[in-house]
């Protein structure tokens, strides 16, 4: 045998070696996508559990204590309240606003709620579904000295531009 034989040999050995080495591979990087897939499905899940058990943690007071559902409802319905109710409506507005905002940031990574991830607007569309029940608590006038004495200084300021931007008061905005 000559020396181009056997680099020839050696040629179609190398060519084999590197198709073997890139079946190997492939075979990896599918397996490692599945797996990747699979952690994403599993954070997804802890998301959407976490927003859902922060989610009861909103209403549960109301439903559990007689005198917080009493006070909201004097709240959203303009009726007077003492200081320590204005404050135990102040404080649910927070909890509210404290759940949306974390819906929002789970929209924004992609970790919850699907139905916001397609060509729309996310944040639009968050606000619209919220914008019913945010304007019982925000419309009223607790609720609009909450929100200008008090959110600025508890909420991160790009919640707050979505909430004026396409929250309950956004007209209010728009027309003032």
């Amino acid at each position: 045998m000559d020396w181009d034989a056997l680099g020839a040999m050696g040629e179609i050995v190398g060519a084999i070696a590197v198709l073997a080495t890139l079946y190997y591979l492939s075979n990896q990087i599918k397996i490692n996508s599945k797996q990747v897939e699979k952690a994403n499905d599993y954070q997804r899940a802890q998301s959407t559990l976490a927003g859902n058990d922060y989610y009861l943690r909103v209403w549960q007071p109301l439903m559990q204590d007689a005198e917080l559902a009493s006070i909201y409802l004097k709240g959203i319905k303009e009726e007077p309240l003492d200081a320590v109710g204005e404050f135990r409506f102040c404080t649910y507005i927070n909890t509210f606003l404290a759940w949306m905002e974390a819906a929002m940031m789970q929209i924004k990574s992609e970790l919850s709620f699907s139905e916001f991830n397609d060509n729309t607007d996310d944040m639009a569309a968050l606000f619209e579904k919220a914008n019913p029940y945010l304007s019982k608590l925000l419309n009223t006038s607790v609720g609009r000295k909450w929100l200008e004495e008090e959110a600025q200084s508890l909420f991160a300021d790009e919640f707050l531009e979505n909430l004026y931007k396409y929250g309950p008061l956004a007209d209010k905005q728009k027309s003032a």
